[in-house]
């Protein structure tokens, strides 16, 4: 792994801004479930179409040009196969879009589809006042197609490399109730994952960028962390909160260690 971790703050963020974003519009949708669902920090909150899953799309329309270098996606139901496309234009008609990206749907070890997307650009792209994300996926068993919780802005990166001191753990709360035959009644729940970090003789200038993140977001305010974003964009990157607070201990000199900060991925 060669990349750096990168993050995206709330505060970084353009698609959710309800001062830059004018509209957001969609193909189609289902009653109670809008497309402004994808801006709400939940990701269970998602938007519907109502019968289009050849083509389907969510428009934004911004105050003036806007780019953004970080896509995230959630949650979403696409298949394997499914062209979802990122685009940019002057104008709303996207017959011909000026960009385009297209990015491509993960699947882990046993050919399960990721549920989330993510991609993120080495270079900032074109400025745009119009950028739709469009999906084509004729091969999905579902009539309607699901996106929940879409953030697009500027990631920030580290200057040191902060991936060094990562624990990952993958955490499963479901419980098993046995009666005293021993037979098993599970409550099944869904996997998630926790991540721990932890590093001694952190600078002055990395210990003021773990306090400048932790300040901004606190344990209150999701945000995406990628541990891998250029080699493993979807399969490494994580929309979750804090856990604890944020703790360093001063050593001598102008270094600092920072004790176990935990991350718990929201789902």
């Amino acid at each position: 792994m060669a990349d750096k971790v990168r993050y995206l703050l709330p505060d970084k963020g353009v698609l959710d801004s309800a001062t830059l974003v004018v509209s957001l519009v969609a193909s189609t949708e289902s009653s109670g479930l809008p497309p402004r669902n994808v801006q709400d920090e939940h990701i269970r909150k998602v938007y519907r179409g109502s019968s289009d899953r050849l083509s389907e799309y969510l428009r934004y329309r911004f105050a003036a040009a806007t780019t953004l270098n970080t896509l995230f996606i959630g949650k979403h139901n696409f298949t394997k196969n499914a062209i979802v496309l990122w685009q940019g234009n002057t104008t709303s008609n996207f017959a011909t879009p000026a960009l385009s990206y297209q990015i491509g749907v993960a699947t882990d070890s046993r050919g399960n589809v990721i549920s989330h997307l993510a991609y993120f650009w080495s270079t900032v792209p074109t400025s745009y006042a119009h950028w739709r994300l469009h999906i084509k996926d004729s091969g999905n068993a579902t009539t309607n197609l699901e996106v929940g919780r879409i953030m697009g802005g500027r990631y920030d990166e580290p200057t040191r490399d902060i991936r060094d001191g990562f624990t990952r753990e993958l955490v499963d709360p479901s419980r098993i109730t046995k009666t005293a035959g021993q037979q098993g009644y599970p409550n099944v729940k869904r996997k998630y994952t926790q991540i721990t970090y932890r590093v001694g003789g952190m600078s002055e200038l990395m210990d003021d960028t773990m306090y400048g993140v932790y300040n901004e977001v606190g344990t209150s305010t999701p945000f995406v962390l990628a541990l891998n974003p250029e080699t493993e964009p979807i399969k490494e990157t994580y929309y979750g909160m804090f856990e604890g607070n944020l703790r360093r201990v001063h050593r001598v000199g102008a270094f600092h260690d920072l004790e176990p900060l935990t991350f718990s991925e929201k789902l």
